[in-house]
């Protein structure tokens, strides 16, 4: 019985979708030009391209994200730059 559980767990978690935070208005769109969009949760205040991206939550500016923000929108994923390290690192 436990192993019919941990495999079906594991095929839910196998489809289901990332949730993904773009710390910077070209992460966001790249994964839009990747084909991710629908799995972009969060982005920058900056982030107004494509016309997708304009109707996502702001997790805040470009040099000060908010980690609250970003948390509360529960990401599987935070993509970030080379300065967001330390944002990251908290994360």
């Amino acid at each position: 019985m436990r192993l019919f559980l941990f495999l079906s767990l594991m095929l839910i978690s196998l489809s289901a979708k990332e949730r993904i935070v773009a710390l910077s208005p070209a992460i966001t769109e790249i994964l839009f030009g990747l084909g991710a969009g629908d799995e972009v949760v969060g982005t920058s205040k900056y982030a107004n391209y494509p016309k997708e991206a304009q109707h996502l939550p702001r997790i805040g500016g470009y040099f000060h994200p908010s980690l609250e923000k970003i948390v509360s929108l529960a990401p599987t994923l935070v993509i970030g730059n080379e300065h967001d390290r330390q944002l990251l690192s908290q994360i």
